[in-house]
């Protein structure tokens, strides 16, 4: 099933962290941030895609991650972009992504209760 990369960045550029989440985790947020049924959100889940609303209820639930990264005593971190995967998109194996030879400090797998679906967030 094809899924959703969010990359976020430090305010100079820098890539702070990206968001590896499945395509059922896209539509799920989305539907749930629109107050929309689960059921509603299975045909473009189906037809491999997001479908009418969803990319841009999606881009405002990403955008909240974003802020879930910021601190008092961290740069600034801003959603930079959104990208779609297509194909398969194992969210709980992102596989080498992020900075050459440097590790997450941060990895987390988050499900989402509404409907189904799965994220992983990689911060460096």
């Amino acid at each position: 099933m094809p899924g959703m990369l969010a990359t976020l960045s430090f305010d100079g550029g820098r890539l702070a962290a990206v968001a590896l989440c499945d395509l059922a985790f896209s539509a799920h947020v989305g539907a749930a941030l629109a107050q929309l049924p689960v059921d509603d959100v299975q045909p473009s889940i189906s037809a491999g895609c997001l479908s009418e609303d969803l990319p841009e209820l999606f881009h405002e639930v990403v955008n909240v991650v974003s802020k879930l990264l910021n601190s008092s005593s961290t740069p600034h971190v801003v959603l930079c972009r959104l990208l779609p995967l297509p194909g398969r998109c194992r969210a709980g194996r992102p596989g080498a992504l992020g900075p050459p030879g440097r590790a997450p400090a941060l990895r987390r797998h988050h499900r989402v209760g509404y409907g189904s679906g799965r994220m992983t967030l990689l911060a460096w």
